[in-house]
């Protein structure tokens, strides 16, 4: 129980076992110097055999105790170092002067100790040892045990006295060690809530550092798909800009393949469109040498067969295999043994007109938003080549149309001038007078026979500058307005505008003119065809049908002699 007693939870703190490692070890060395000085080894005078004993002694058990502190090991530290203390410096001071004997300021020195090794303990233990100390000093002097005169002035105050101090002295020392353990345990809590609070920063701080790097993740992720949407939108952008700008569907889809190649990385974009039997999809453009060679030996697969292609040609439906070694079967139009393919429908309305074939090295690569991204180019793809064929075909009927229309004017134009006695028209300065022949100027030939405007430089003497703007026709030239400045002057940028203006304002009037003719000339001739049929169609018998048809046709056509013949005389 005295051993329990003695325990502490400090005794196994490696701060506390240090503490008391130090406090043994000075307590030995100054032991070792009491010692050697009162054991008259350098002074014959200070001979003290009973307080050299219990020095000795002293020494010795605190050896001990500094054995077994050194091992982990303090309570003997504790009890033994302050009681052999006590005990030794009462021997001193019984041995020597008593209770005014200097060796008195042992016993403030044992309360110290005590006090750092027991804590509130040495008041209960240590004080106590050392009161009685005090007393038994002060009874051996009172009582002329100690031979020493300064001995026999000792009374009972000064024993009281001395009793008093030593308590006063342990209580001080008790109440600085409480306030010191006050601090340390203050300082313990502040640096236990510091550890915590460190803690709780470094948790914060790896939450933070977790944060971040998620943070950065998705970032990166987001920025990585900002950048693929973007190249994926720029890519788009380019594809309808070739779809505007082209408008060869010869020369429009080798453009597409190139450019989704290009601008997605893929390594073979092949197009196919599909025969009007819906028979056969046939290769019309690639963007590899591998497909060039496929499309130079006329390349095509039947809708009906296995295959990637041929499956999409027929059915309308997106294909998509991220691993061309397990996907669908080959069909004769793979350049790839592995990596991943994607056949995308060319639709216009509900019918299929063709398929966007790509391969790339890569697998996984058709993720959802590739998927989408290829869908929408492929519906551009196929607006495109329908809008390329109306195209054409509005290009190649209009053309028709100008072919005929232009005929038609051509022809009415030539009936015209050669019912025109007049070959043109001048205008002199004072009045408008018709050309009784032809103008012979050099620029006017010129530009009759090149259709370009000409003009001469300006001459002072033979006259002012020429211009002579020729009058087309649909592409033909039909005339030219030839304009001659007087001497000294000159034909400024603005009149010869007016004169450019001028004859392409003729030239459309000339054109109306001759539709305009041209029409009352047909609605006329209709007139007279309807006129006669309908008076050919009020009689019916034979000899009026055709004396009706003789006299009208004689009638209409001025000068003619007309003749209806039924059947042959030689009959």
């Amino acid at each position: 129980m005295l051993t329990k007693w003695f325990s502490d939870p400090e005794d196994a703190n490696p701060s506390f076992l240090r503490l008391t490692r130090n406090i043994l070890i000075l307590s030995i060395v100054a032991n070792f110097a009491i010692l050697v000085l009162i054991s008259g080894i350098f002074f014959k005078s200070s001979q003290n055999t009973p307080s050299s004993i219990a020095f000795g002694l002293t020494l010795i058990l605190e050896v001990v105790s500094l054995v077994f502190t050194l091992r982990g090991s303090p309570l003997l530290a504790k009890i033994i170092v302050p009681a052999a203390l006590v005990t030794a410096v009462t021997f001193s001071a019984v041995s020597a002067n008593g209770l005014h004997d200097l060796s008195m300021l042992g016993f403030p020195t044992v309360i110290v100790v005590s006090v750092l090794l027991l804590r509130k303990r040495s008041l209960y233990f240590a004080t106590p040892l050392a009161v009685l100390g005090v007393e038994i000093v002060a009874f051996s002097d009172i009582m002329g045990f100690t031979n020493s005169a300064m001995a026999d002035k000792t009374d009972i105050t000064d024993a009281l006295i001395a009793a008093v101090l030593v308590i006063a002295v342990s209580a001080l020392l008790q109440l600085l060690v409480s306030r010191l353990d006050d601090s340390l345990n203050e300082s313990r809590r502040n640096e236990m809530a510091q550890a915590e609070a460190i803690m709780e920063l470094r948790t914060l701080k790896e939450n933070l550092e977790n944060r971040i790097s998620e943070r950065t993740r998705e970032l990166t992720e987001a920025i990585s798909i900002s950048e693929r949407r973007a190249s994926n939108f720029e890519a788009s952008a380019q594809l309808a800009r070739t779809v505007a700008n082209v408008r060869e569907i010869s020369t429009l889809l080798p453009t597409i393949a190139n450019v989704i190649g290009e601008k997605f990385n893929y390594e073979h974009v092949k197009i196919y469109l599909n025969d009007n039997e819906q028979e056969f999809t046939i290769l019309v453009a690639a963007n590899s040498e591998a497909g060039k060679k496929l499309l130079e030996q006329g390349h095509q697969l039947r809708t009906d067969r296995a295959g990637l292609v041929p499956s999409v040609a027929k059915s309308g439906i997106i294909r998509i295999t991220n691993d061309i070694q397990t996907g669908f079967q080959p069909d004769g139009s793979q350049q790839l043994t592995k990596g991943s393919e994607a056949a995308l429908p060319l639709k216009v309305g509900n019918t299929v007109v063709g398929v966007i074939d790509i391969q790339t090295e890569k697998t996984n690569i058709f993720d959802e938003t590739a998927i989408g991204i290829l869908s929408i180019l492929a519906d551009q793809v196929a607006i495109a080549i329908q809008n390329t064929r109306i195209y054409n075909e509005t290009q190649a009927t209009l053309a028709e149309s100008q072919i005929l229309y232009g005929s038609v004017i051509q022809q009415s134009w030539k009936r015209n001038i050669q019912s025109d006695i007049h070959l043109g028209y001048r205008y002199s300065g004072a009045s408008v007078s018709a050309l009784e022949q032809p103008l012979a100027s050099t620029e006017l030939v010129k530009a009759l026979e090149t259709g370009e405007i000409v003009s001469s430089p300006h001459q002072e003497q033979e006259g002012g500058k020429t211009i002579a703007v020729p009058l087309k026709l649909r592409g033909e030239i039909i005339g030219v307005i030839n304009v001659k400045m007087p001497a000294g002057s000159d034909l400024g940028p603005d009149e010869s505008d007016i004169v450019r203006s001028t004859a392409e304002r003729v030239a459309l009037a000339l054109e109306n003119s001759t539709l305009l003719e041209e029409s009352q000339r047909r609605a006329s001739r209709e007139q007279t065809i309807g006129q006669i049929s309908a008076r050919i169609g009020a009689v019916t018998e034979i000899e009026a049908i055709l004396k009706t048809a003789v006299r009208e046709l004689g009638t209409q056509i001025g000068g003619a002699q007309v003749t209806v013949e039924i059947g042959s005389g030689h009959e």
